[in-house]
């Protein structure tokens, strides 16, 4: 166990390979739908399910995610990329019913404050609506890429 949060009594702890499927599931609930439409733009395709796993299982590396529970339950994952210079938040997904209730800002400020000495970089989906998240927590848009805008949250 790493820490708790908030009112909701939420905990992080290291990810265990029993976690695949709920975080799979995550990805494709909260990924898909901002990918479809670029999907279609850019390539004039489908979001290929077997394609979009095989994506995911390249990312998902047990040493850099962190299961985030209520109660011993999931309700999402983080992965983190630290160097020594640089934090880089590479995925951040909650369930639905966990979003919008500050749980997102408090998991970010102890992220911060565990890493007050570097500066976070993450990227988003063109649609996400943690946008506005970021920015608040002094994240600020630096290019975008495609469909991806890249931003960095400077020391």
């Amino acid at each position: 166990m790493h820490t708790h949060f908030n009112s909701l009594d939420a905990r992080t702890r290291d990810a265990v390979e029993a976690d695949l499927g709920f975080a799979w599931m995550l990805y494709e609930q909260s990924v898909r739908p901002l990918m479809e439409p670029h999907l279609h733009l850019a390539r004039k395709s489908a979001w290929d399910e077997n394609a979009e796993k095989d994506a995911f299982l390249s990312i998902w590396d047990l040493k850099k995610v962190l299961m985030i529970t209520v109660e011993d339950n999931p309700i999402g994952w983080l992965s983190i990329d630290s160097s020594e210079n640089t934090i880089r938040i590479e995925n951040i997904y909650l369930l639905e019913k966990f979003r919008g209730h500050g749980l997102g800002t408090t998991l970010l400020n102890w992220l911060i404050s565990i890493h007050p000495d570097r500066p976070f970089i993450l990227s988003l989906i063109e649609g996400c609506r943690s946008e506005s998240l970021y920015n608040r927590l002094g994240f600020v848009e630096q290019k975008e890429i495609g469909f991806e805008k890249i931003f960095i949250r400077p020391n």
